[in-house]
């Protein structure tokens, strides 16, 4: 979480996604850098001071806040869910949405559209195959 809400010391967005590039080649393998000089751009900004974060920067205390707090018990809010179609997209490699908790997720609630993206972490892009699929099925479902 080092770099939420702070401004990186990359001069251009090419710069950012060579950095965002190495700094999560072992969670997300194989990702071309045009993706990633795709992906800076939707949080980032060039400016003649360098590159900016274009999102608001008291997201860093939120959530510095939130996690002070402790997790809450978020099964009760899952489990409200039950009667509409869900699906969980789940980035392998994650070290935020585990194996085991997305297995709970799908015995407690039968039907869900589990999807596994291999080679990604939190969160995946949602264009691979097998988030398109899901989506697709629950698109599906939705209507």
């Amino acid at each position: 979480m080092g770099y939420l809400g702070r401004h990186p010391e990359a001069v251009t967005l090419d710069d950012l996604a060579v950095q965002r590039a190495a700094a999560t080649a072992a969670k997300f393998p194989g990702v071309p850098l045009e993706r990633w000089r795709q992906e800076v751009t939707h949080t980032h900004v060039e400016t003649p001071e360098g590159v900016r974060i274009n999102y608001d920067p008291g997201l860093r205390e939120a959530v510095i806040a939130a996690g002070a707090k402790g997790a809450p018990d978020l099964w009760p809010l899952f489990d409200a869910l039950s009667p509409l179609p869900c699906a969980v997209i789940h980035g392998v490699n994650s070290d935020l949405l585990s194996h085991a908790t997305v297995a709970r997720m799908a015995e407690r609630m039968p039907g869900l559209i589990v999807a596994h993206v291999p080679d990604r972490a939190h969160i995946p892009f949602l264009d691979e195959a097998e988030a398109l699929a899901a989506l697709g099925q629950w698109l599906e479902q939705m209507a």
